[in-house]
């Protein structure tokens, strides 16, 4: 199902799978868990045309069309057991938006090449399971708040299951919710930053000639950019525009632009000289190293 699905092929077949079932998938996540909550329970042993009724009951604001829609329920319901489930239904909508986005991240991570990837790996899972495991808590008289709150308390329960990286997937998580902080987004740009940067100098595993290979691929990068600001430098600032500012009476603005292209260059320049530093300092650790193998070996 969503979540075994994702390891095994299948994952690269699943948009052709799935087409045009989209609601139907969604709807699937409701009608499994109907019996994890003690107050819905009952519907699953009573005609499914109710559940489906009390679900677009459950989606419209309009007050008199759900009591309109109540009257052709099969089971004699109250009305106070109307507004129950209808509470709790809408509580699950907010769980299963989440759940299918979790679903589709880590379907899209766990097909995804390592060589292709530019953040860590998604391991959180939006299986029918993680549905239950919440529906299972929900009550009609849960503000906002409480279910945000019971969605987090889930998830960070599930991370702690991982053998790595619980957060950054937390992270992850919370970006697609829109719940980071500014702090977290800071935290999250930087493990994505340290990601790509550690996967470029060959990771973990990666030997000192790979990451001196990678660490002057980076130098050449930073030599480029200066090339293309210089060359963007001169395009913007040629003589005869400088020329026209000057007849305008436009002095200052020509040179805050001046100053600004010169600060963009030396923030360049002094990229380039550290990257160039590092790569000095990796070669000069690398022979340092081989050279006392290389006496080690003599020795021996």
């Amino acid at each position: 199902m969503p979540d075994m699905l994702a390891n095994r092929a299948d994952i690269y077949n699943l948009g052709d799978i799935m087409s045009g079932m989209e609601e139907v998938f969604a709807l699937s996540y409701i009608e499994n868990s109907l019996t994890s909550n003690s107050v819905l329970a009952p519907l699953a042993n009573r005609d499914l045309s109710d559940v489906h009724r009390l679900i677009k009951m459950a989606k419209t604001d309009n007050a008199n069309l759900a009591q309109a829609q109540s009257s052709d329920l099969t089971y004699p319901y109250s009305t106070s057991e109307i507004n129950e489930i209808i509470a709790i239904l809408r509580h699950m909508f907010r769980v299963q938006a989440v759940i299918l986005d979790v679903n589709q991240a880590y379907i899209a991570s766990a097909s995804q090449d390592d060589k292709y990837r530019v953040e860590p790996i998604f391991k959180l899972q939006g299986s029918y399971r993680n549905m239950n495991k919440m529906t299972e808590k929900l009550s009609a008289v849960m503000n906002e708040n409480e279910l945000n709150q019971l969605i987090d308390d889930h998830y960070l329960g599930e991370s702690q299951l991982l053998t790595q990286g619980a957060e950054s997937n937390l992270l992850k998580l919370g970006e697609m919710r829109g719940t980071l902080t500014e702090e977290e987004k800071e935290r999250w740009a930087q493990i994505k930053a340290d990601f790509l940067r550690n996967k470029a100098m060959g990771g973990e595993d990666g030997d000192t000639g790979a990451r001196i290979v990678a660490q002057l691929v980076d130098l050449a990068s930073g030599f480029n950019a200066i090339s293309s600001q210089f060359e963007t430098y001169l395009t913007k600032n040629d003589p005869e525009r400088i020329a026209r500012l000057r007849e305008a009476g436009q002095q200052a603005q020509l040179d805050a632009q001046l100053n600004a292209q010169l600060e963009a260059q030396k923030i360049l320049a002094d990229s380039v000289v550290n990257n160039a530093k590092v790569v000095s300092d990796s070669i000069d650790n690398g022979f340092e190293k081989k050279s006392e193998s290389a006496d080690a070996n003599i020795q021996a």
